[in-house]
């Protein structure tokens, strides 16, 4: 019997080459497609997974309450983790995580290295990770050791065992390589490539002692079956002694939603899964779809065979059964084009999603989703086609009735509609998120960015930047340089603790804080509205300050410059005023920012080039870097790349997005030409009888056109009012935002349209040029 259905199965699909290829294309396409999105998805969501103690994992971080807004930080105090531990029973264990970005040295060999941070020995009991050499609990007790990656272990020493061997970091303190652990998955939060021990800052008085500034990452082990809501309650009142007025509590996380979620408990990722889970549904039901609409098509070639079936005495059951074995049996051949497929694309794939996506095709669990997929894919895929073939008799079979019944049946016009109504909503999401992405990456940000490279201040650099800075600009390769705490596009320290005349005691609203120097307006060509600029004429101006017209909106001045203003007691005067300017990502609006002349916080130097000398600018500043820091590696960014950098998800979300929908709208064509070969068969005596009569080949194009067109219209109008709805929402997470223009949605109409027209010009084309003898000769 199985041999029978086989080569049944077979014959079907060489005597109907053009139906067989169209299907296997539209599923393949589908069902690559949705595994491949399936895998990114299973990426996203198993982030962090690989920890043993994955439910028992909580991020600490800070929550600041000012007046009617709250706001949260991931960054904590120093001292909170081991107190943690003592106080509170629910909380096993702790440990701190300080990153600091800093220059390798190796022999001779400098390495910046971005991923080194400081951290406790109780490490390695809270996270999972697989030694190489050594121990790592042992290491982290040692001030004076490393923990190196095995990655970052070959990169420095090769495949020898690197026990014992010493680094040298940012060319003052040396280090022994104590052990060797596996890279942590890609697919986690908590990454690195080397630890130094937190006792190495406590014994060297590098430790913050201040309950008022967090500038470390806290992580906690709770007792099995501690919940969020019993640990954010039993550490409610844990800063209430630290500190009069500190303004926030801490509350904590749990490691399974670090990934997807933020801190206010908004599904910030988690919304982009589901997301691409609904996209990898539609790709796949679309391609369900034009399997149904090509299997019920071809089966009108075959309504003599399966009237002869039944008159033989083949039972319903049996017509079913058969309808179900070729249909598995066209599953499982797509699925095979699938995975190769996905083996030609899962690289180039990886590169638009940033992801490192690998298959283990021995994996049991994977043999099971892929099992689940064709399975469901099969049942999708026969269920109509089976109840169809079960409503006619064989009578009707012999006579032509089931063409005619074929006809009549609005599920094909429902499917058509379902399709172009997906397509249309994915172009108009499409278009409308590129367009966003393009306005935040080209809005004027108040500021000037070109031709500015940054570098960060090391070493010596700390306390000699002032002559560093000098040499710098004696150039006429330099404009200009500035040192700064932080880029003035990412801008994240704040504080309450500032006063100004008439200010409302109860006010704690919190104003952030940007450290320059006397030469950073004129490098990035910030804009004074009032006052003046901080001048190196001026002694006094080491104390005062230039505030932001949000700053001054916000403390009702209408006179603001010569008013008394003061940070930490630190008195001084407002001396100017400048433009609103963008110093956070563009999903938030501008707020209250002051400008100060504070050297401990310099964290950068900002420098303007000349715009016709850029290399040679380059050459003349990595001189002067040698000559003042020849124990750090030279390296340098511009500020446009990193201004860049900011939205880099998004842009990966959009690159996904695009080629996703391009796939979907290919499988819907490819469905739409199948179903337009079905309707030429069924109108080939129609379409002779009316070339007898004189139609020419335009006027029966025209006829098809207009058929299709009707329900591509209906898709028109049920698209268009829920991709808005859909678009308007997700643009509501941007405080600067393009607005929803009636040309998106025209263009991605008209662009879905021509597509789907050119289907089915193509084959009515193909109809009405056939000679209308070949029509009705067996009429």
């Amino acid at each position: 019997m199985f041999k029978y259905l086989l080569k049944s199965a077979f014959r079907n699909i060489l005597n109907n080459r053009i139906y067989s290829f169209l299907n296997f294309s539209g599923l393949s396409i589908g069902i690559a497609s949705f595994l491949l999105l399936f895998l990114w998805i299973k990426d996203e969501v198993n982030y962090n997974k690989f920890n043993a103690n994955y439910n028992e994992i909580y991020r600490l971080y800070s929550e600041y309450q000012e007046k009617d807004n709250v706001w949260q930080t991931q960054l904590t105090p120093d001292m909170a983790a081991p107190l943690l531990v003592g106080q509170y029973p629910g909380i096993k264990n702790a440990v701190r995580l300080k990153n600091q970005a800093s220059t390798i040295k190796v022999g001779e060999d400098l390495f910046n290295e971005e991923n080194l941070f400081y951290t406790d020995p109780s490490f390695f009991e809270i996270f999972t990770s697989e030694v190489v050499y050594g121990d790592p609990h042992i290491a982290l007790s040692d001030p004076n050791s490393v923990v190196l990656t095995s990655h970052i272990a070959k990169k420095y020493f090769g495949n020898k065992n690197p026990i014992n061997k010493t680094i040298l970091v940012d060319g003052i303190h040396e280090f022994n390589v104590a052990a060797v652990v596996r890279n942590f998955p890609n697919n986690t939060d908590v990454n690195f490539d080397l630890l130094l021990p937190y006792k190495f800052l406590e014994d060297n008085n590098l430790m913050w002692r201040y309950w008022s500034f967090g500038r470390i990452e806290t992580y906690i082990l709770a007792g099995k079956g501690k919940l969020k809501k019993q640990l954010d309650f039993e550490i409610k009142d844990f800063m209430s002694d630290k500190g009069p007025d500190l303004g926030f509590v801490f509350k904590v996380q749990p490691l399974r939603q670090l990934h997807l979620y933020s801190l206010d408990g908004e599904k910030a990722g988690m919304k982009t899964v589901q997301i691409f889970a609904l996209i990898a549904l539609c790709i796949l039901v679309i391609a369900c779809f034009n399997f149904i609409n090509l299997t019920t098509a071809q089966y009108t070639k075959r309504s003599k065979e399966i009237s002869l079936k039944q008159i033989l005495g083949s039972s319903k059951l049996g017509l079913v059964k058969n309808i179900f074995f070729e249909t598995g049996l066209f599953v499982l051949i797509s699925g095979v084009f699938a995975l190769i497929f996905i083996e030609l694309f899962r690289m180039p794939f990886n590169k638009i999603s940033g992801k490192e996506l690998t298959i283990n095709y021995l994996d049991l669990s994977f043999i099971g989703y892929l099992f689940l997929i064709f399975f469901i894919t099969s049942i999708i895929s026969a269920l109509y086609p089976a109840y169809f073939i079960t409503k006619f008799k064989s009578l009707n079979l012999l006579t032509g009735e089931l063409t005619k019944g074929l006809r009549g049946k609005r599920i094909r016009k429902l499917i058509v509609i379902f399709q172009f109504t997906i397509s249309i909503i994915l172009v108009i999401s499409s278009i409308t998120i590129f367009r966003q992405f393009d306005y935040l990456k080209n809005k004027d940000l108040g500021y000037n960015t070109s031709n500015i490279v940054y570098l960060p201040l090391k070493g010596v650099a700390r306390n000699n930047y002032g002559l560093i800075k000098q040499q710098i600009k004696n150039s006429p390769f330099i404009e200009n340089v500035s040192v700064v705490s932080e880029l003035p596009n990412f801008v994240g320290i704040g504080t309450s603790n500032y006063n100004y005349e008439g200010k409302d005691p109860a006010d704690d609203k919190g104003f952030t804080i940007l450290s320059v120097d006397h030469d950073f307006l004129e490098t990035i060509d910030l804009e004074l509205s009032q006052g003046k600029d901080f001048s190196l004429d001026f002694n006094s101006d080491s104390s005062n300050y230039i505030l932001n017209e949000k700053a001054i909106q916000y403390m009702g001045l209408e006179n603001p410059v010569g008013s008394k203003f003061s940070m930490f007691d630190i008195e001084g005067e407002i001396i100017g005023v400048v433009k609103d300017f963008h110093f956070k990502p563009l999903n938030e609006p501008v707020e209250p920012i002051f400008l100060a002349i504070v050297p401990n916080y310099y964290s950068y130097f900002m420098i303007k080039l000349n715009d016709k000398s850029i290399p040679n600018g380059i050459n003349h500043i990595e001189k002067v870097w040698n000559e003042f820091l020849h124990d750090y590696a030279f390296e340098y960014d511009f500020w446009d790349d990193h201004k860049t950098s900011i939205y880099r998800s998004e842009k990966r979300m959009i690159n996904i997005f695009l080629y996703f929908t391009l796939l979907a709208i290919l499988i819907a064509a490819i469905g739409l030409v199948g179903l337009s070969m079905f309707t030429t068969e069924i109108k080939t005596k129609e379409i002779g009888v009316k070339k007898v009569n004189g139609a020419n080949t335009l006027s029966i194009i025209k006829m098809f056109i207009k058929d299709y067109s009707i329900w591509i219209l209906v898709s028109i109008i049920i698209a268009c009012p829920i991709a808005y709805y859909v678009m308007d929402k997700w643009l509501q997470d941007y405080a600067y935002r393009i607005d929803l223009s009636i040309w998106i949605f025209i263009i991605s109409v008209v662009f879905v349209y021509v597509i789907g027209i050119l289907s089915i010009i193509v084959q009515s084309y193909k109809a009405a040029k056939a000679k209308p003898v070949e029509s009705l000769r067996y009429e």
